[in-house]
């Protein structure tokens, strides 16, 4: 095994993190805070595992892939905890179907979760710079290829959810490399973008807007709540235009 390197030592931590919210998720699998955990830790670590050489990404890749099985299985979980919160919000407390196909999904997500394996960290000690390079400027690509396309038509749902993806998976990337690797992706995505974004509130915003699209795909689909439906698009045309706006004065 290579030396310790702030990679390995940040992806180890992670990996560590990732098995104590295991426990905790099965210990209370309905629990929203632990749904949101887990996830954001499989995604962690599935983005350090990408960056690794060839030989220990294969390694690792039978293992993981019940991770991420686990992540898809618990997707619609996660978003029932969303709607229900976005419901709250707009007055509305309790909703028995969203219940019921949150405990549907868990039971499934469940049995996943306790097939799952550790990882073998013996292998888990270095970075490959050229799958860094390579990722990376896929990610700020795209991100400049759709940029464009979401502020000009606040329709493009599935290129915000898109873009939102990217945002936090460069912006997990960056987690894991030194301070002076991260300057010199930062700069690269401000070139691609002309601004100097703050990954932390761009995600924040498309989030906001992504959990807003979730919801009202969800009132559609409900005719006693056509009132709620037209809120909450009022309210989404509103981030939407705070997305707009952020972007317009980091432009400026």
């Amino acid at each position: 095994m290579g030396k310790s390197t702030a990679f390995s030592r940040t992806l180890r931590r992670d990996v560590k993190r990732l098995y104590k919210r295991l426990k905790d998720y099965l210990r209370d699998p309905m629990d929203e805070k632990n749904i949101h955990d887990i996830r954001v830790s499989i995604r962690r670590v599935d983005v350090a595992l990408s960056l690794l050489p060839k030989k220990a990404r294969r390694q690792c890749s039978r293992r993981f892939e019940k991770y991420l099985k686990l992540l898809r299985a618990n997707s619609e979980a996660r978003d029932c905890d969303i709607i229900a919160s976005r419901l709250a919000a707009l007055g509305v407390i309790t909703v028995s179907d969203l219940r019921a196909k949150k405990s549907s999904k868990i039971a499934r997500a469940v049995v996943v979760a306790a097939s799952l394996k550790k990882l073998p960290l013996q292998i888990i000690d270095v970075l490959d710079e050229k799958r860094v390079d390579k990722i990376s400027s896929r990610l700020i690509g795209r991100i400049k290829e759709i940029f464009p396309i979401v502020l000009n038509d606040r329709r493009r749902v599935k290129e915000l959810h898109r873009i939102r993806r990217d945002v936090r998976k460069l912006r997990y990337i960056l987690d894991f490399l030194p301070a002076s690797r991260q300057s010199v992706l930062v700069n690269k995505l401000s070139s691609a973008t002309g601004s100097k974004m703050e990954l932390q509130r761009l995600q924040d915003l498309l989030g906001s807007i992504h959990d807003c699209d979730v919801t009202v795909e969800y009132l559609r689909s409900q005719p006693n709540f056509k009132k709620l439906l037209a809120r909450e698009i009022d309210i989404r045309n509103h981030l939407y235009i705070r997305f707009v706006n952020f972007m317009k004065n980091k432009n400026s």
